[in-house]
């Protein structure tokens, strides 16, 4: 594989998580909604209600998931930073200081 084919894997691979990571957002937000309907109403199902708050948090478990995917590792790319950048010279002490 050429290097051109590889980064178009990594592409293609990253819009397909983003598109993933847009879905389980608005699902999780529907669900949001349903629930705050369903609340209201005191002749609701709490069974059901149980559920959907379940399958709310799960929704939330794999948008968190998702996003630590995505967002790459801080440290690793502060190191990576420091690597490239060049180093100051340090300036010479003052004998007043």
């Amino acid at each position: 594989m050429s290097e051109i084919e590889d980064q178009d894997n990594v592409d293609r691979e990253l819009f397909k998580n983003v598109e993933k990571l847009r879905e389980l957002r608005i699902a999780h937000r529907d669900l949001d909604e349903v629930i705050s309907r369903l609340s209201l109403d005191f002749q609701s199902d709490q069974l059901q209600l149980k559920r959907l708050k379940k399958r709310k948090l799960i929704l939330k478990d794999q948008i968190t998931r998702l996003e630590s995917e995505l967002i790459p590792d801080l440290n690793a790319v502060k190191q990576a930073l420091r690597a490239t950048r060049p180093r100051r010279k340090s300036w010479p002490k003052c004998s007043r200081c």
